[in-house]
């Protein structure tokens, strides 16, 4: 019998055998090189005549890590390791495997991790090989920009560098990939104070002039429904006139919300029977409503009905007269246990709920959604999903 060497033996001690035949209903087997191994996360397959399946860099075994590494391997790890493997359960081995195939690979994880993350779902996805990404984590940053199709400039590097490292999904890379090929943001990253997921989930919906103010507003401690509030409001405060030089004074969303409470004052104020006339030159009549109402829940009818909510429900719903008529938007007064504004949005699969608001964009009970939500259910005719009502809440 053949002697082994040191390092075969060292590779053999490495590896955990996995047994699967409970799962398949025949003698199968996963091994996995444990992270002591020189090629760490890599497997293969066996069955009783033999290997039947090798894995590639990056190709993920369908376990999680905590099954394929034993605990107090993990535990081994540096915390700043495990901080960046656990960003993404979904792909913890595989980022993994990589923060680990070499020391370079190790020191650009740690020191740009959102960068190092992005590479290695790109490299995942072209089936990069593990001598590719290991010559490609020794390139300038830049270069990794340019492999990832994004501009290959430092001050993107130094915004990722100074990226919050809090996700919520694998997603949320793809969101900001998307975003770091935006012009108008490029020029505005390197004065974001304290740059985060919520930045990138903004711009990527805003749809307006950004500015480096508005941008500050939102911080790592902004929630997704804050975040959310802060789009709708600046949206609202364009449409109802405000100057740059306002949006600019506005140093926190607490501000920006009495700025746009100034706003419905003075809109609302305008003398409305112009404001009628103007609207049926220029849009013509007031479209018809999407769904049925009923007595609780009735669709405006004209112009005048809108402009009338606005001023009655001290909220600038009445801004919202180009949407309507192109046919984005509806509005429905709702008299439940208090008065509220209903819109609708249009969908490419169909009209859906959009934002319910009382007198002074008050927020509605939990009553009220509730039936707001079994109208719309059943005039739609949709499967009443079991939690629609806290996903909408939770929006």
């Amino acid at each position: 019998m053949l002697a082994l060497t040191n390092l075969q033996q060292s590779e053999i001690s490495s590896v955990k055998r996995i047994d699967l035949e409970k799962f398949v209903g025949y003698p199968f087997w996963l091994e996995v090189n444990t992270l002591n191994h020189p090629r760490p996360l890599f497997w293969h397959s066996l069955d009783e005549e033999g290997l039947t399946t090798k894995s590639a860099f990056l190709e993920a075994t369908g376990f999680s890590l905590e099954i394929l590494v034993p605990e107090e391997e993990l535990a081994r790890l540096p915390s700043e390791i495990l901080e960046i493997t656990n960003l993404i359960p979904a792909k913890s081995c595989q980022i993994l495997q990589a923060i680990l195939i070499s020391s370079a690979s190790t020191e650009l994880a740690l020191s740009n991790p959102i960068l190092f993350m992005l590479l290695v779902i790109s490299a995942e996805k072209n089936n990069l090989s593990e001598e590719g990404f290991k010559k490609l984590v020794i390139e300038k940053r830049t270069e990794i920009l340019n492999y990832l199709g994004l501009p290959a400039k430092p001050s993107i590097v130094k915004t990722l560098a100074r990226t919050d490292l809090s996700f919520d999904y694998s997603t949320d890379l793809e969101v900001i990939h998307q975003v770091l090929s935006d012009p108008q943001f490029l020029s505005l990253i390197p004065h974001i104070k304290q740059p985060c997921i919520q930045h990138f989930h903004f711009i990527k919906r805003y749809r307006a002039r950004l500015t480096t103010n508005l941008l500050n507003l939102i911080t790592p401690n902004t929630s997704k429904k804050e975040a959310n509030h802060l789009l709708v409001i600046t949206h609202d405060c364009w449409r109802m006139g405000m100057q740059l030089n306002q949006l600019n004074a506005a140093s926190s969303l607490a501000e920006l919300d009495a700025l746009h409470d100034r706003l419905v004052t003075r809109y609302n104020l305008l003398d409305a029977e112009q404001q009628e006339v103007f609207y049926l030159r220029q849009y013509g009549a007031f479209p018809k409503p999407p769904l049925p109402g009923n007595e609780v829940i009735c669709p405006l009818t004209c112009w005048a009905d809108l402009i009338l909510e606005g001023r009655k429900m001290k909220h600038c719903v009445s801004s919202y007269h180009n949407r309507i008529s192109e046919g984005q938007i509806f509005i429905y007064k709702v008299h439940a246990s208090v008065r509220l504004t209903l819109a609708l949005n249009s969908r490419e699969n169909g009209w859906v709920l959009g934002e319910i608001r009382g007198v002074a964009n008050s927020n509605p009970s939990k009553e009220d959604l509730e039936l707001i939500h079994e109208w719309y259910f059943d005039v739609t005719k949709q499967k009443k999903p079991k939690s629609r009502l806290r996903a909408w809440l939770n929006r």
